[in-house]
């Protein structure tokens, strides 16, 4: 799958991948500062943040909203070059606007009592080292980073039912696109980083003496350490969900007009609305979240105007996407409106039902505590049992804990019960209490929370000092990889014995890692290919003509086929103890594999499928 760099000088120097990043993120800061230009946008957010915390925050909001409707019917226009350039030339008039100007002095002036501050700024400084590091996370490698390739290369999102998770891309797959026009895989993940940036500005506004040590307990739940560190996104439209949180619970309403009422609640399903867009499962909190702005206009006798204005932002922004996967997939148009797949088609039921159960177990305590180091990044820690100490004589406060119990309670019928699920509760228990305090200290509560803090600083060093040096050259980046992304060593091997015209399945899921066009395996234990209605997917394998199978096994093992045994044929290429099992978590490091690339008996298919 190629690509399309504009000034790919990351080919050559790996460390301007980071530069481009700066320079889009930059580009973006730039366009907040017109959009907050307009007064009651600016008088809005002011009321929660300083804005330039937020300029970010809100342009990627705005560019998200418009231009994924935009790109799902784009038929001759390639929207991302534009876009990607378009931010390009806003990042570097910032760049030459700031160059005019003296620098300001600045003094750090080290006070016992705000230890918490410096930790904050020193962790937020790690995560930011962090996100910049190249990408090793299995999500992003094995379909985010394919989506937005395609993206790249043809300008039309992904259509490929055989690929099942590819059709859980959304918008946030453009952010990824735009840094990839430019040879810069950093900046979908610098994007989620930016999310809490946002956040740090609604704590600093907080009056609060012990504000600090609430944003820390964030910025170390454990989750945070894999979310920051991938494009995977989810992280910034979990920070979206709490300045809309923040913007209902945290502001001094009392300030704002009728009219400027209104603007914040349109403003509010805006951004619910991205984040939506930007991952489905993001529909809990953002129903949540409406539901309360529908009860404070109706307080306000401004329920028309949520009515009316709902309507509107369903019809212009969210409505073509419904239809776009009508018009693809077909089925009954509602279904879309409760699920991101066609379950129309074979197998996808089947799927959805997997991916709630994803997780495993059901365990909420392994939420708190994780059962074993493996585990760890997938947990939140300790600070959501803050839950439990709210001041619940305050109203707004009462209504929040409710919210956070129909949020767990949805999340466990609907949802994933894992760590990155619930980040969002944990946010707005922070958050409020921040604000309003709680109902009783504990101090050896807070002694071990900060012990947990300290550990997870520690996990952050770990991954700056591992991933990071990745950035500064291409030697460096193959030492990373070659021991944190999974299958690195696999498609690098792939790479070397095959073309960019063959077609191939991969058993793998890394991906786009890879220089060939592959097809994901991911939907054969879902098709049981005996049944009629698996000739949509017959049709689209005969069609795209696979030559080969590239997969793995673990030394002494056989390789792993997936169901495509009795399709596999002659052995095409083969290389012994190719690498080690690749992960990003240390603990989950394992045995070395070999590869192995099976002709692909097309003339045998599909009657050689493996039935399910």
């Amino acid at each position: 799958m190629s690509e399309i760099f504009l000034f790919n000088l990351t080919d050559k120097f790996e460390f301007f991948g980071v530069i481009y990043s700066l320079i889009l993120i930059i580009g973006l800061y730039q366009i907040g500062s017109l959009i907050f230009k307009i007064k009651v946008i600016k008088k809005v957010f002011s009321q929660i943040s300083d804005i330039k915390y937020q300029k970010v925050f809100l342009s990627t909001n705005l560019l998200l909203l418009v231009s994924y409707p935009l790109i799902l019917y784009s038929n001759k226009i390639n929207y991302i070059p534009i876009l990607s350039i378009t931010l390009f030339f806003f990042g570097l008039f910032k760049i030459f606007d700031i160059s005019k100007k003296k620098p300001r002095s600045f003094k750090i002036n080290f006070n016992k009592n705000q230890i918490d501050k410096y930790l904050v700024l020193f962790t937020i400084l790690a995560l930011f080292f962090l996100s910049l590091a190249p990408n090793t996370h299995g999500d992003s490698l094995g379909y985010h980073f394919v989506v937005a390739k395609k993206l790249l290369s043809s300008g039309n999102y992904f259509a490929d039912i055989t690929h099942f998770h590819s059709l859980l891309a959304g918008s946030g797959e453009i952010l990824i696109a735009i840094g990839l026009f430019f040879g810069s895989e950093q900046f979908g993940s610098l994007i989620q980083f930016s999310g809490l940036v946002s956040i740090f500005g609604i704590f600093k506004k907080i009056d609060n003496k012990s504000k600090y040590y609430y944003f820390l307990l964030i910025l170390t739940a454990p989750t945070i350490l894999f979310l920051t560190s991938t494009a995977k996104p989810q992280l910034f439209h979990i920070c979206a969900s709490a300045v809309v949180f923040s913007l209902y619970f945290l502001d001094n309403s009392k300030n704002l007009t009728n009219n400027e009422e209104k603007w914040k609640a349109f403003l509010s399903l805006l951004i619910l609305l991205v984040s939506v867009n930007a991952k489905f499962n993001f529909i809990i909190s953002s129903f949540l979240l409406s539901f309360y702005i529908f009860y404070i206009l109706i307080n306000n006798n401004n329920y028309k105007f949520f009515l009316f204005t709902s309507l509107l932002i369903f019809l212009i922004f969210y409505i073509p996407i419904i239809l776009w996967k009508y018009l693809n997939f077909g089925g009954d148009f509602t279904q879309y409106f409760y699920s991101p797949f066609p379950l129309n088609i074979l197998g996808f039921e089947g799927f959805a039902q997997y991916l709630t159960r994803y997780g495993g177990e059901n365990n909420y305590l392994n939420l708190i505590i994780p059962k074993n180091f493996n585990q760890f990044t997938n947990s939140i820690g300790l600070a959501l049992c803050y839950i439990f100490l709210l001041n619940f004589r305050i109203k707004k406060v009462r209504i929040v804990f409710l919210m956070i119990t129909s949020y767990i309670l949805l999340n466990y019928f609907f949802g994933q019960i894992i760590g990155r699920t619930f980040l969002e509760p944990l946010f707005w228990v922070l958050l409020i209490i921040a604000k309003y305090g709680y109902s009783l200290r504990l101090e050896i509560f807070e002694y071990v929370c900060r012990f947990q803090a300290i550990i997870v600083i520690g996990g952050i060093l770990f991954g700056v000092f591992t991933i990071f040096p990745g950035t500064f050259s291409k030697d460096n980046k193959d030492i990373v990889l070659s021991k944190n992304a999974s299958g690195y060593s696999l498609f690098k091997w792939a790479n070397n014995v095959l073309v960019e015209e063959d077609v191939l399945f991969s058993v793998h899921r890394s991906q786009s890692l890879g220089i060939s066009e592959y097809i994901s395996v991911d939907f054969i234990p879902y098709v049981n290919f005996r049944d009629k209605k698996s000739k949509v997917f017959i049709e689209a394998i005969i069609k795209k003509k696979p030559q080969y199978i590239l997969t793995h096994g673990y030394v002494n093992q056989k390789p792993i086929l997936h169901g495509l045994k009795d399709c596999a044929g002659n052995l095409k290429y083969y290389k012994n103890s190719i690498g080690t099992h690749e992960a990003r978590n240390p603990f989950n490091r394992g045995n070395k594999y070999n590869g192995f690339i099976y002709e692909f008996k097309l003339s045998d298919f599909p009657n050689c499928m493996k039935q399910n």
